[in-house]
């Protein structure tokens, strides 16, 4: 399958120069993002694949390993909730390794995405396919006085950035954790204590 540049300067592949010379540059950039939006959806939907309730994604890493996003609670009044445990809870699932992780970091682009509620980290695979981990909780509608806070954020974890659990080694009540910081739009290692809940990812090993 090609995979067309996402550069916005360069959009001949998605025949936005068949749009008038005569429409405003305003509206034009619009057209354009929209495009590429459409675009960037439809080829991670193509990389989804979806084993017992978890959908897991093909970034193109060497390995073949599949990546899912954090692991959500499943809800019918929160928009986007993530299950939140302690280490022991969810250390005999298919959580990343220190080597699945570094191969993230080798191969990866980190970018952030924001909305009026969320500020996220993105981790673009060479494939085109993207994980996308929020860094602070939201109100799933502020303007209702029952709105239900959805949480994202783990325990003890610094403003504006999120950590999740990794296969590790216990040493002295701390494992390492991956790190997503959406200020500095990187990600990074660091350990954390394991009685306090963090977000977790799965991932799965390819034949």
């Amino acid at each position: 399958m090609k995979y067309f540049s996402m550069d916005i300067n360069h959009i001949d592949e998605f025949k936005v120069n068949q749009i008038s010379e005569n429409f405003m540059p305003e509206i034009l950039t619009l057209v354009k993002k929209a495009y590429i939006e459409g675009f960037n959806n439809g080829n991670n939907h193509s990389r989804e694949i979806c084993i017992k309730n978890v959908t897991f994604y093909d970034l193109g890493l060497p390995s073949g390993t599949l990546w899912s996003n954090p692991v959500r609670v499943n809800h019918p009044y929160t928009y986007i909730t993530y299950d939140l445990e302690s280490y022991d809870s969810v250390s005999r699932l298919g959580l990343p390794s220190m080597e699945d992780f570094q191969e993230l970091l080798d191969n990866c682009s980190v970018v952030t995405a924001q909305n009026i509620v969320s500020k996220d980290v993105v981790i673009i695979g060479p494939s085109g396919a993207r994980l996308s981990i929020g860094t602070k909780d939201y109100l799933n509608n502020e303007s209702n006085p029952n709105s239900v806070l959805c949480r994202r954020q783990g325990e003890r974890v610094k403003p504006m950035t999120n950590q999740f659990w990794l296969r590790s080694d216990c040493i002295d009540n701390k494992v390492k954790t991956g790190v997503v910081d959406f200020e500095k739009e990187l990600i990074s290692v660091s350990t954390h204590f394991i009685g306090f809940r963090l977000p977790y990812l799965l991932v799965k090993k390819t034949p």
